[in-house]
């Protein structure tokens, strides 16, 4: 997949995952249907963006961060608390 600079994010507002595609561009996270995972991964790479998966097994669905590969639920709290805490 090339790197599109001229691509914009709202190109894909007509998809369901659009919030969480949004939210992620935000604040780097977002929670995602296992269904659009997949979907979510390449838009976010058209973007250059990798992203590390870890499933929720508070509520359906898989949460995406920025990096890349799997993460387990320790790693998990420690990203989310830097983030907040603006590191």
């Amino acid at each position: 997949m090339l790197y599109d600079p001229f691509l914009r994010k709202d190109s894909f507002a007509d998809k369901p995952w659009y919030d969480e595609f949004t939210i992620f561009f935000a604040i780097g996270v977002c929670r995602a249907e296992d269904k659009d995972v997949k979907d979510i991964r390449e838009a976010l790479a058209r973007f250059l963006y990798a992203t590390r998966t870890i499933p929720d097994y508070n509520k359906p669905g898989t949460v995406l961060i920025a990096g890349d590969g799997t993460i387990d639920a320790d790693e998990m709290e420690i990203y989310i608390a830097k983030r907040i805490r603006g590191e």
